[in-house]
């Protein structure tokens, strides 16, 4: 049986200590790359995000499709550096897989919308959103941001808290979707649903996972931010860890390309 399946059907033990301590071992194996990368991420999300953040709406969207496509790469390189074969240049290998992310990016896009959208309507002041997007008044637009502060109340405050929960269980949910798309060739709807129900066995336990590696981050982040080109991708490679003991590296699809490529040339 394959390991994904004997997951989701037998559910598995959650070890976030071996999870942690071995993505901090990928880190320190690959430490220098990671964090060359870290650099080449910024400068990219930066130039990015002042050339298509012009167009609205469309723009944000571009970048994040983009930040995507990044962020898989860190996936194959971990892989590839596991195997003793990686390569700066596999960083940028998530755009072998442009179509899966990029549906994959919309669909996670529109899943979290409904929770942006409750913000919007049921929290926020009617009138709000046309002061601050049309108006060139300061003043006005403080104006209203006291007015928004003056009028919370507990129903607002509780809308606020059911955005934030969905927009949790969203985020953790998908969090190993990448992977899934890059490690194994899945489809990008195959790749979330395999992520949601692997997440789903043990979501408490991912959930206190996050908040540790969140405090991590921020702690990470006081001294001007430098403790994130750490921190940032010791994140995604403790992401990794868990796919990597869960599902097993013995089954991705990668790793069957390397082990037929060795036979032929055997």
């Amino acid at each position: 049986m394959d390991k994904l399946e004997q997951a989701l059907t037998e559910g598995y033990r959650f070890e976030m200590g071996k999870y942690m301590g071995d993505g901090w071992d990928y880190f320190k194996k690959g430490a220098g790359n990671f964090i060359g990368f870290m650099l080449v991420f910024l400068i990219i999300s930066i130039v990015a995000g002042f050339t298509l953040g012009l167009i609205p709406i469309i723009g944000n969207i571009l970048t994040s499709i983009l930040n995507y496509i990044l962020i898989a790469g860190v996936f194959i390189y971990t892989r590839n550096m596991l195997n003793g074969q990686g390569e700066f240049g596999d960083f940028f290998g998530g755009f072998n897989y442009v179509k899966e992310i990029v549906m994959y990016s919309l669909v996670y896009i529109l899943l979290m919308l409904p929770a942006f959208l409750l913000v919007i309507f049921a929290v926020l002041p009617e009138g709000f959103i046309d002061v601050v997007t049309s108006s060139s008044d300061p003043q006005q637009i403080i104006e209203e941001m006291q007015y928004l502060s003056s009028s919370i109340s507990g129903i607002t405050i509780l809308w606020i808290l059911l955005a934030a929960i969905y927009l949790l269980y969203i985020g953790l949910s998908y969090s190993l979707a990448l992977i899934f798309i890059v490690d194994r060739n899945m489809g990008f709807w195959d790749a979330m649903e395999a992520s949601r129900k692997l997440v789903g066995k043990n979501f408490l336990s991912f959930l206190f996972m996050f908040i540790i590696l969140g405090i991590i981050m921020i702690i990470s982040a006081i001294p001007c931010g430098l403790g994130l080109l750490v921190t940032v991708p010791f994140t995604y490679t403790t992401l990794f860890a868990v796919y990597d003991t869960v599902v097993g590296a013995e089954d991705s699809d990668m790793d069957r390309q390397v082990e037929e490529f060795g036979n032929a040339t055997e």
